[in-house]
């Protein structure tokens, strides 16, 4: 019964993944929209207003769960970590080293006039860290996430069944956040 209710609502997911993920996108383009809108209180009333407080930025949430349910499947079909780095980082890290360096150099060493030195901390994450540059934050979540992935996969995967998978990822998820709440401030 409930296994196969499972079974049907992951299979729905995973058909109409792609067309969820557009959805998020587009949601979060709205969102950059209206945060600007508030930002330079231009026309901030209305469905703006509405959006920004209420649906605000959850769309990447879904985006970011709608990643994890790719991963996943990816995962079960190919479970090769070497293979699954090595895919990952080509499609994150080829575009992001062609977006990101001319922009950097530009903002860093042409605008700012900052030096090579804040381009390279800038394109490393090192300033996302220390001075809370976000201009490409979401690459370094990715990375993150690629990186713990097949950890979480392991223990997701090993799980008897939904709510001890759930459960595995709920204990893992509290005992790091105790171990590190002075550091997050918790």
């Amino acid at each position: 019964g409930s296994e196969m209710c499972i079974r049907d609502s992951n299979s729905v997911l995973s058909q109409y993944r792609g067309a969820l993920m557009g959805i998020s996108i587009i949601l979060i383009i709205v969102f950059h929209f209206t945060d600007d809108c508030h930002y330079y209180s231009y026309h901030f009333s209305g469905w703006i207003s509405f959006f920004w407080r209420y649906i605000s930025s959850s769309s990447v949430d879904a985006f970011l769960f709608f990643s994890g349910l790719g991963l996943y499947y990816s995962m079960k079909k190919r479970s090769d970590v070497r293979s699954f780095y090595i895919r990952r980082l080509k499609r994150i890290l080829i575009p992001y080293c062609i977006v990101a360096v001319p922009s950097y150099i530009l903002l860093d060493v042409c605008v700012d006039k900052t030096g090579w030195g804040e381009a390279i901390k800038d394109f490393t994450f090192i300033t996302f860290f220390s001075d809370g540059d976000r201009l490409y934050w979401y690459i370094g979540l990715m990375l993150l996430c690629y990186l713990i992935y097949p950890y979480i996969f392991q223990i997701v995967d090993s799980a008897r069944d939904a709510i001890d998978g759930e459960i595995r990822l709920i204990s893992v998820s509290y005992t790091h956040l105790r171990a590190h709440e002075t550091e997050l401030h918790l």
